[in-house]
């Protein structure tokens, strides 16, 4: 007798397909000068369910992103990047990719804008008597200067000029030095000659 059958195939081709990438915050974070800041990619994932590897990268104008001390910023090589200390003034481009145990991958970006600090205020003591001060009279200047954040201060600069035509707008002490620059303090003591001087202090 004749056996008689039938036979059906099919091919079912399974495609690997790229990571999932998500970071956590919106697509741009706007932060204080000084301020933490803090990504991640939590939410990523790959279709297989396989482990993900995960590096960071960062531009700012075109250009590598630097630290407070100009050196290249340390990048994360997990699903998290952290900077307690915050960054620079400007705005960052951070990327992250994810890459999965087949070598495939995907990206995603977002947007951290740091603000400047707010404008110091400074106000001027001197001590070693009065106004008018008497031509042998040493008198100290300090300023008094506040920030937020106070570490936010990165340098001092005292100037002085002459309040009249007198002396060709330069400071002079009773010894005939110059000082129309003053240093890069908060404090100067200085030995007047007669006049009226200008000082300032740029912080």
């Amino acid at each position: 007798p004749w056996n008689l059958s039938s036979k059906d195939s099919k091919i079912i081709a399974v495609i690997p397909q790229n990571p999932t990438v998500v970071i956590s915050q919106t697509n741009t974070l706007s932060v204080a000068s000084l301020g933490a800041v803090y990504l991640d990619a939590l939410g990523s994932h790959a279709s297989d369910n396989s482990v993900l590897s995960f590096t960071w990268s960062c531009s700012k104008d075109g250009s590598s992103c630097l630290d407070f001390d100009s050196n290249e910023l340390t990048l994360s090589s997990s699903d998290t990047l952290s900077y307690p200390m915050g960054l620079p003034y400007g705005t960052y481009e951070f990327t992250v990719t994810a890459t999965t145990q087949r070598l495939l991958s995907s990206s995603a970006s977002i947007m951290v804008i740091v603000n400047h600090a707010g404008l110091p205020s400074v106000s001027f003591h001197t001590f070693g008597g009065s106004s008018p001060f008497g031509y042998m009279d040493v008198i100290t200047l300090v300023a008094d200067v506040t920030a937020t954040p106070p570490s936010y201060i990165q340098s001092y600069s005292l100037s002085c000029s002459s309040a009249v035509a007198k002396r060709s707008g330069d400071c002079i002490d009773r010894y005939g030095n110059l000082f129309s620059d003053l240093g890069t303090g908060p404090t100067a003591t200085i030995p007047f000659f007669d006049g009226s001087w200008v000082f300032s202090l740029t912080v």
